[in-house]
């Protein structure tokens, strides 16, 4: 995975948006973990907004509700 820029984050939250999310596997998960480690190191808070009642269903099965917000 790609670093992000970090420091263009001013507000410290990434907010991604799940509205068009039509499938989520096992790959898609794995990146959303990757993705918060990098954002725990520089103390940026994510944010899953827009997500359907499956994929959250599914992020709580998997237990990440427990490393960022869902909404």
């Amino acid at each position: 995975m790609q670093n992000l820029p970090m420091e263009a984050l001013q507000n410290k939250v990434l907010k991604i948006d799940f509205s068009q999310v039509e499938f989520l596997d096992s790959s898609g998960l794995g990146a959303l973990v990757g993705l918060q480690k990098q954002l725990v190191e520089n103390q940026i808070v994510m944010q899953i907004i827009g997500a359907d009642a499956h994929a959250r269903r599914l992020l709580k099965t998997a237990n990440l509700h427990q490393m960022f917000f869902i909404n």
